[in-house]
């Protein structure tokens, strides 16, 4: 019997790149754009739902560090 709570490694890919460095690297640009941090959590809301209720700026921000963390991902 196949354990569902265990990941199915033959269709995993590990990256050197994480989501924890996407999430830094977002908070890195706003605050050297805004000035500001955006919270961990609602990075996370983000990048789950594609919903925030930030400001457009900070949305473009996260859209803008997600698509290069995408992008530096598929070129492996």
């Amino acid at each position: 019997m196949k354990d569902l709570m265990k990941p199915d490694n033959s269709k995993c890919d590990t990256q050197n790149e994480g989501l924890i460095k996407c999430m830094r690297a977002i908070n890195r640009v706003a605050v050297q754009l805004k000035n500001r941090k955006i919270d961990e959590s609602d990075i996370q809301e983000y990048m789950m739902t594609g919903k925030t209720n930030l400001p457009k700026e900070f949305k473009e921000i996260m859209d803008q560090q997600i698509h290069e963390f995408v992008d530096r991902v598929y070129r492996y």
